[in-house]
């Protein structure tokens, strides 16, 4: 159709810069352009213009990519309407055709919706697409594709699996599916180290892994072995690992016929091992499951020693059983190949950290920072480190530097002042505005001591400043929750962080003052909770202290640290 002709014209002819909107004028330096029309008039046919509606509740496209997803969307509800469903031998013909014609729209369609992330709108075109589809690889895999990239896991587990039945051959489908059955599980993954979960992440969701990292921390009830639908009312839950690890087995008994994929084959099932070893309860079931990851990330390594990704699992797996001395071979391996990679880099810091190293671990902190400034986990990192040499009062600057790089990246209250009708995800509109720019939240470490003596300040003025403090966050406290949950996830961790540390000074009033913003983004959060029983404990309020931890323990049953300080305390709360 010429709709589709001119969506296809405006996405592969037209850049951003040369495009203005059908009502507007064109950009002064179009005009003065060689052989430039006036305006668009000029190229419509003087006998018949365009027809123009002058409603306020018409949608003007700002952009090309806008103006052609329009055309596409117009074209894909006709398309999908007139497609010939029938399976009749006499139809096979126009049923082709109509089927090359929805699918040239699909593909075009993909292509505008991926430039501005709107990933679950492409998904639920696609699905249109399925009732004239049948045993269409092609809009089948686009599907799945959409599904995964818009984090819908359950749909998309189950078309990679079709998509398997359609191609039996293709080692890459399986490899797909469990890859999305690793990533959604981690996102709802509580019982392991934050860094972990990073790590396995980025095999199973790459940058977008990184940053929902610790999603669990909003005090939400979720499991490690099931994870929802993503269909409202759906419950139906998944045993994600144990279904990730038939899938790559599946690639493996390939053998020879998997070719590349077959280490990445590997690597697949010896993530699920490990990742099922973490959540085993039993020490003999955890053994056994460490032993089969490290015996399928060795064979990893072993079929591709050049792919640095597998090495740097093989050195986290020896680090997960504690051979913390084995880890560095297969790293360095990895960093010989990759030397600037940021997840090596770290985890070589937490190798050298665990050989009691932490001078030359802050100093290959310090060079992954050089590499990649501003990244929240190195940091994190890096305060640990500090406060391990220097104390805490050192480390504690960086939680301040931390605080000011999330102002300057996440600063998402201005939103309002953006336009609303812009089809830039909001994720990425908090992120891409460039130049200096007035911040509307102001973040900042607290301070309740006498700058003159270094002495606590009088009580009465420290309770007015850690009360006109709490007003300031109940103020803004409906605007920060504007944006992504993830991007508030992180400054919650960072605002515990500095409690921990100016808990471990001994300036509680600080300590608390750090619980009360963390406990504005996330009231329920298991962690905020911790930190306010550790806090009770500290001032010798034993009770409060453990009725925070029950509360805790309730949302978390798992716990580590939640359970050690019960353990460790035990005895004072019975004495209480």
């Amino acid at each position: 159709s010429a709709a589709r002709k001119l969506a296809e014209v405006l996405l592969s002819f037209v850049s951003e810069d040369s495009y203005w909107p059908p009502l507007g004028p064109p950009p002064s330096a179009w005009l003065h352009r060689e052989g430039a029309a006036a305006s668009k008039d000029a190229v419509y046919p003087t006998v018949k213009p365009p027809q123009r509606y002058s409603t306020d509740s018409c949608f003007c496209p700002q952009d090309v990519v806008e103006e052609a997803v329009l055309l596409l969307l117009i074209t894909e509800s006709m398309a999908s309407g007139d497609a010939v469903i029938s399976r009749l031998p006499d139809q096979a013909e126009a049923r082709q055709s109509s089927l090359q014609d929805a699918t040239s729209v699909y593909d075009l369609l993909t292509l505008g919706m991926a430039r501005r992330g709107q990933y679950g709108m492409l998904s639920e075109c696609l699905e249109r697409a399925m009732k004239f589809s049948f045993n269409e690889f092609h809009l089948w895999h686009q599907l799945g594709l959409s599904l995964m990239a818009a984090r819908k896991g359950v749909s998309a587990v189950s078309v990679f699996k079709e998509c398997a039945r359609m191609r039996p051959e293709d080692p890459s489908l399986p490899l797909l599916a469990a890859k999305v059955c690793i990533g959604v599980t981690l996102h709802h993954c509580e019982a392991r180290p934050a860094w972990i979960v990073l790590l396995f992440m980025i095999w199973a969701g790459g940058r977008e892994g990184e940053s929902r990292i610790n999603r669990g921390a909003n005090g939400e009830s979720t499991s490690v072995s099931g994870w929802r639908s993503w269909q409202a009312g759906d419950t139906k839950e998944l045993t994600a690992f144990g279904e990730a690890e038939d899938l790559s087995q599946s690639v493996v008994s390939m053998g020879e016929e998997a070719g590349e994929f077959l280490p990445r084959a590997y690597l697949s099932l010896g993530l699920c091992c490990s990742l099922q070893a973490s959540e085993a309860s039993l020490k003999a079931d955890r053994n056994e499951f460490n032993k089969k990851a490290l015996r399928a990330l060795s064979k990893a390594h072993s079929l591709d020693p050049e792919d640095a990704l597998i090495a740097m699992y093989l050195s986290l797996q020896l680090a997960l059983v504690r051979q913390v001395s084995a880890a560095i071979e297969p790293l360095q391996a990895a960093l010989s190949l990759r030397g600037d990679d940021l997840h090596s880099l770290h985890l070589l810091t937490l190798l050298l950290s665990a050989q009691k190293h932490q001078r030359h671990a802050l100093d290959t902190l310090n060079l992954a920072l050089s590499q990649h400034p501003g990244n929240f986990n190195l940091l994190f990192t890096k305060a640990k480190l500090q406060e391990a040499l220097f104390g805490p009062a050192v480390a504690l600057q960086t939680c301040e530097e931390m605080l000011q790089h999330w102002l300057s990246r996440y600063d998402v209250s201005r939103s309002s002042e953006t336009d609303d009708s812009s089809s830039i995800p909001m994720a990425d509109r908090a992120e891409v505005s460039s130049g200096p720019r007035k911040h509307s939240i102001h973040l900042t470490l607290p301070d309740f001591q006498d700058a003159s003596s270094g002495s606590l300040s009088p009580t009465s003025v420290a309770v007015s400043r850690l009360e006109a403090a709490l007003s300031e966050v109940s103020d803004i406290s409906s605007t920060r929750r504007q944006g992504p949950t993830y991007i508030w996830t992180i400054l919650e961790r960072i605002w515990l962080q500095a409690g921990e540390l100016f808990m471990a000074d001994g300036r509680l009033k600080e300590t608390q003052f750090c619980i009360a913003e963390a406990s504005a983004l996330f009231p329920s959060s298991y962690s905020v909770m911790l930190q306010r029983g550790r806090l009770a404990e500290l001032r010798g309020q034993l009770e409060e202290a453990k009725g925070w931890y029950d509360e805790a323990l309730a949302l978390h049953p798992t716990g580590e640290r939640i359970l050690v300080h019960m353990v460790r305390n035990g005895e004072s709360f019975r004495v209480g």
